[in-house]
């Protein structure tokens, strides 16, 4: 039960907490400058933030996601992100 986010409309699906897997397409959320948090996603073994997305965030908050194995950030994705939390991922 994969969660691909491919356009800047879908940032609502995230409030689904299903997801086995979350992956932002690239070159997305550019204008998005707030904190993003990803919590309580029970299932969600991997996040996958693709080339250029999330490029003006500047806070990353990974929290309580207990299955997460892999977590990739591609080229120039989070670029400005200057405070990450990665708390109970086990």
């Amino acid at each position: 039960n994969p969660l691909v986010i491919e356009n800047e409309n879908e940032l609502d699906k995230l409030n689904d907490k299903s997801w086995s897997s979350i992956i932002v397409k690239p070159e997305l959320f550019k204008e998005l400058n707030n904190g993003l948090i990803f919590n309580d996603y029970p299932h969600v073994y991997q996040l996958i933030i693709q080339n250029c997305s999330l490029t003006s965030i500047t806070s990353l908050t990974i929290s309580n996601l207990p299955d997460l194995v892999f977590l990739t950030c591609q080229y120039e994705s989070l670029r400005n992100v200057t405070k990450l939390k990665l708390e109970s991922i086990f």
